[in-house]
């Protein structure tokens, strides 16, 4: 049995793709690489220190390089050991460290940021988290020391720990792990705007999400239930009260972010009460199954529905009601284009398109009609994406709808990027993006349209090279190369505010640093660049 904790910190698990193992620390410009010491494995002249579950393993820091620096403790200074850690299966896990010293505790993730960290748990000798993470991936695990503290330590990571519930929710929220309860005799802790009243009685439960993107949230009731999700403000982003025309279902396709803690509100209309079940799926996975209506769509196809009556599958930004009827159509590019996707309707229909993180790329309501949406977007050859056909408010009804290519090629940057001057290696520039054009649209949370800076940035040799960026705002960072193609792309590092960038580039090659915003946001920012290595 795991015993009581003291000062966990819960964390998300930050999703990368394409990321298995760790690499290790990145090693700054003109730093040279260290040796541990120990390790049962090593990969060329750097011995990997590797724990598994309920296996402990012993260490000293004493003679450890300060190589790492965690973002509590004020740990500059102190020796410190790094620990590859694969997790076997998803799940929360308890990593707890006990010193003869005044011990910091960090995890990062499989692409090298940090996910959290601790000091003191209990006492300053041990420190603990308690995380969730994704099976198969590798975590890096820091024993550190506060202000200079060095030592021998013992740490331990123990499986399945019991996620802890914040103060005000009524449980933990996972993916893919449906809860069943029942309200009746609950407080009233939210009141929906879509059909509660003040007064009934709702659950809120906790969840955070482990990637920016689109989370569907479902409940299956046996009364007339009410679903809502708020943020940590108590905002609500989204409300539904019948779906799919049943009263005792409710649910809400809502677009969250990294490391965000959310409510998530079991309520009853108009007072309604009594059991209910309740699933959270991100939609990158859980593809919609309903999509009677839709189907797959061609370049140059024209197709035909009435939405009268259907499911609510997807809830576009540009003015679809929660809960009202919709059609998904799914089309695979056929090459990288920009592509028109054009709709006209017996209603006031709006149109828009994801992509298969699910992610909204395009929206729009009104194109010269109320009758007529459309939206214009450079698509990626073999990629799959959603057109969601809908309806303004809780428009409904007979619709046309068809894609055609604008033009062909790779949808290049324009022919004339201008940039905002010249980066330098081993240095750092701030500007801001406010007022600015829009000269590429990175992959990674940018939209068409958003305002950014390119700074040029020319390589004197081969190897790896750091990029971040300090917003204040929540900012998006991209590298691409000559001919146009997108490099590498990062949106959230450590914050919504951060971007960070560790990649391989080409001697005496000249790249387009872009600093843009998530989903159109803008502000000032500062850029460094620093040559390196990784190990």
């Amino acid at each position: 049995m795991i015993p009581p904790m003291r000062s966990l910190l819960l964390v998300p698990l930050l999703l990368t793709s394409g990321c298995s193992t760790i690499a290790g620390a990145f090693v700054g410009d003109d730093e040279e690489e260290g040796t541990t010491q120990g390790g049962d494995t090593s990969s060329g002249d750097v011995a990997v220190r590797r724990i598994t579950v309920g296996a402990a393993v012993n260490g000293d820091t004493r003679q450890a390089g300060d190589d790492h620096q965690p973002t509590c403790g004020d740990a500059a200074g102190s020796g410190d050991d790094l620990w590859t850690f694969v997790a076997p299966a998803n799940g929360f896990y308890q990593v707890h460290v006990t010193a003869e010293y005044d011990s910091v505790l960090a995890i990062r993730g499989p692409d090298q940021a940090w996910l959290d960290c601790n000091d003191d748990a209990g006492s300053k000798r041990a420190s603990e988290l308690i995380v969730e993470l994704l099976g198969e991936q590798a975590y890096g695990i820091v024993v550190d020391g506060y202000r200079g503290e060095r030592g021998p330590y013992r740490l331990i990571v123990e499986g399945q720990a019991e996620a802890p519930v914040p103060p005000n929710r009524h449980g933990v929220l996972t993916l893919d792990h449906p809860v069943s309860d029942q309200t009746t005799g609950a407080g009233d802790h939210h009141t929906p705007a879509c059909g509660a009243r003040q007064g009934s009685s709702d659950h809120v439960w906790h969840f955070r999400a482990l990637r920016d993107g689109s989370y569907r949230f479902r409940v299956t009731a046996e009364y007339d239930s009410v679903l809502a999700v708020i943020d940590e403000s108590n905002r609500e982003l989204e409300c539904n009260d019948d779906f799919g025309g049943s009263t005792r279902r409710s649910e809400v396709v809502v677009a969250l972010s990294t490391g965000h803690s959310y409510g998530v509100v079991v309520d009853g209309y108009q007072g309604a009460e009594g059991p209910y079940q309740l699933a959270v799926e991100d939609v990158a996975v859980g593809v919609p199954q309903n999509r009677a209506g839709g189907g797959a769509i061609t370049v140059g196809q024209a197709v035909t529905g009435d939405t009268t009556g259907a499911g609510d599958q997807r809830a576009p930004s540009c003015g679809s009601s929660p809960g009202n009827p919709d059609h998904v159509w799914r089309f695979t590019a056929p090459q990288s284009a920009t592509y028109r996707v054009n709709l006209t309707g017996g209603y006031d229909c709006l149109v828009a398109l994801f992509d298969d993180t699910g992610a909204e790329l395009a929206c729009n309501d009104d194109e010269g009609s109320t009758s007529q949406s459309q939206v214009i977007v450079g698509l990626t050859a073999g990629r799959t994406y959603d057109i969601a056909v809908d309806g303004f408010s809780n428009g409904q009804g007979t619709y046309r709808l068809t894609v055609d290519a604008v033009a062909a090629g790779p949808a290049p940057p324009p022919a004339v990027p201008q940039p905002a001057g010249t980066l330098p290696v081993r240095g750092s520039v701030q500007d801001t993006t406010v007022g600015g054009a829009d000269q590429y649209t990175p992959s990674c949370g940018a939209m068409p349209g958003s305002s950014d800076d390119v700074w040029q940035f020319t390589t004197t040799r081969a190897g790896w090279y750091r990029f971040h960026v300090a917003a204040q705002y929540d900012s998006v960072l991209a590298i691409f190369d000559d001919t146009g193609a997108e490099v590498d792309c990062n949106d959230d590092h450590n914050t919504t505010a951060e971007s960070l960038i560790v990649t391989q580039l080409l001697a005496r090659h000249t790249y387009h640093v872009v600093v843009d915003g998530y989903r159109g946001q803008t502000g000032a920012y500062t850029l460094t660049a620093r040559r390196g290595r990784k190990r």
